[in-house]
């Protein structure tokens, strides 16, 4: 499998899948939540995530940001 491509395979590919992104109906939106707890569940969410990945502590950065 080769890695490159040229512009004209790549605008080629892009008029193919215009479509079927055209035909993707759009995501009903969710109702109005406050920004702050919204923000909050990302961040639990986020760090959630990360905590499923061991990291030992010689990997951590030596060096501390100061202000």
């Amino acid at each position: 499998m080769r890695a490159a491509y040229t512009r004209r395979e790549v605008g080629a590919a892009l008029l193919a899948a215009a479509p079927a992104l055209a035909a993707v109906p759009p995501q009903q939106e969710t109702k109005a939540q406050d920004p702050l707890e919204e923000a909050r569940r990302s961040v639990r969410e986020a760090a959630g995530e990360l905590a499923a990945f061991p990291l030992e502590m010689s990997k951590e950065p030596s060096f501390v940001f100061k202000p």
